[in-house]
């Protein structure tokens, strides 16, 4: 089985051509030992509780909601009482 795996040049007529035996040619019969071993998160996978935990933070989206607005209405208030300790005040008369 013949793989392109790398491009090089080619110092006789000057251009890209690929080359046929890569980096990893010695590596194709070795299989990566991650393949079959389970990992830990996937070991105490529990399908049952995960979906009860779902459910739980779905009663909880509206106060997080909440908690959230109230968050963004106090950082605009400090943002416009910043703003507005920077403007000059100005008095117009009639004629100006």
């Amino acid at each position: 089985m013949r793989n392109v795996s790398l491009a090089t040049k080619n110092p006789t007529e000057g251009t890209l051509g690929p080359t046929w035996e890569g980096p990893y040619e010695i590596t194709k019969a070795v299989t990566p030992v991650e393949i079959g071993q389970p990992t830990y998160q996937t070991s105490t996978y529990d399908a049952e509780a995960n979906d009860e935990q779902l459910a739980l933070n779905l009663n909880f989206i509206d106060e997080l909601r909440d908690q959230s607005n109230m968050r963004n209405v106090a950082y605009k208030q400090c943002i416009a009482k910043y703003y507005d300790s920077r403007v000059k005040p100005r008095a117009f008369k009639i004629g100006d």
